[in-house]
């Protein structure tokens, strides 16, 4: 029997109980329900492919003769729905099913189920290949299969299994992975004893030095985490004034870098002319961050050394900034939230800033000179 392109759903008990030898499935979506293929006690072997969303409880249950059963790779999530949750409700329940490719990910319709069956209790299975795009394999997928000889997986990652995924299955067979050390390491993975090498492990990426810190601890930190692990890189957050530690080691990839100032503070931009204090970084050489902070007492520091008019005020393009004398420092506009909008670096008396890209509206200009800003100036844009 071939399924065409068109169908969508093969419904309960479709084919119970038939003489069918042979089942090519080349829907483009399909739902197969519960006991759809129940007792077909001449069908050898079958294929889901990627194309079946939904499979139902005892859908290929009591098949006499079934050994073969292959999902085939693919990346879309096959949902499994129950319907009693008894012990006789697998998908392939007395079924003498010997060999397994899972290729998918499988998603049970009812999480909370405290015995989610698809291959429990094939005490005949003897071979299983785990495909290398599966992630994750629920629990009690494959509990009970006390005659699995051999478990192979093509992911070198190990996919996340649990407590009950193969409770029951000795745990001196062979298991055949790309990277033994990741599988020795893996939660439930390591109680297997026996793993042995196969495929290619990827290479380890490179390790590199991220150094994420602050242009001055007594007015804001920075931190970093990893966007593989979630783990912190840096301990440089400390609302207490403790120190920032400046420098870690990651595999190669992306982290978040994160920058907050402190009260009457205000963060001004990263040493690469970023603004955002909210970042995700690339980690594929030795990288150095240095958020900056600015003093900002109630919005009002003056610095009596130094004053500057603004002109034309308001303006639409640009404004020039004009000091009394000249001065290295930085100009740090924000906005009225206290979010900075531009900062660049000025040397002499007399600098201009292109507004030309803002909205319309009040902004306020600083003048950052060794880390204090000085009266803040409010600028009309046009």
């Amino acid at each position: 029997m071939v399924i065409p392109a068109e169908f969508s759903l093969i419904g309960s008990y479709a084919f119970q109980k038939t003489g069918l030898k042979s089942v090519t499935i080349n829907s483009a979506s399909l739902v197969i329900n519960d006991n759809a293929f129940y007792s077909c006690i001449s069908l050898p072997s079958i294929t889901i492919p990627g194309s079946v969303k939904e499979i139902g409880s005892r859908a290929f249950a009591n098949c006499n003769i079934l050994n073969n059963v292959n999902f085939e790779n693919s990346t879309n999530t096959l949902t499994y729905t129950q319907t009693s949750g008894t012990a006789t409700d697998g998908c392939f329940y007395n079924s003498p099913i010997t060999t397994v490719h899972l290729g998918r990910n499988i998603n049970f319709s009812n999480p909370n189920a405290f015995q989610q069956y698809l291959f429990r209790g094939n005490t005949g299975l003897k071979t299983l290949t785990i495909g290398n795009t599966v992630i994750s394999i629920p629990d009690y997928t494959f509990q009970g299969c006390s005659g699995i000889t051999e478990i192979t997986s093509l992911n070198p990652d190990p996919p996340t299994i649990y407590a009950n995924t193969f409770s029951g299955v000795s745990k001196t067979i062979p298991v055949k992975v790309p990277c033994v050390l990741a599988y020795q390491a893996a939660p439930f993975w390591k109680e297997f004893t026996n793993f042995e090498p196969f495929g290619e492990c990827p290479p380890i990426p490179p390790l590199f030095t991220l150094n994420v810190n602050s242009d001055d601890t007594t007015y804001g930190h920075a931190t970093s985490i990893s966007m593989k692990s979630g783990a912190i890189l840096t301990s440089t957050w400390s609302a207490t004034g403790f120190p920032s530690v400046s420098t870690t080691t990651q595999f190669s990839g992306k982290a978040l870098i994160l920058a907050n100032a402190k009260a009457n503070c205000k963060f001004y931009g990263w040493s690469d002319g970023i603004l955002d204090p909210l970042r995700i970084v690339d980690i594929t050489e030795n990288k150095t961050y240095i958020a900056k902070f600015v003093y900002v007492p109630d919005g009002i520091m003056e610095m009596k050394t130094v004053e500057f008019s603004v002109f034309p005020n308001p303006s639409k393009d640009k404004v020039t900034v004009e000091l009394s004398e000249n001065t290295t420092g930085i100009l740090a506009l924000f906005d009225l939230n206290g979010k900075v909008i531009k900062n660049q670096q000025i040397n002499g008396k007399t600098n201009s800033m292109d507004i030309s890209s803002l909205s319309a509206g009040t902004y306020i200009l600083y003048l950052v000179k060794d880390g204090v800003a000085s009266a803040g100036v409010k600028i009309m844009k046009e």
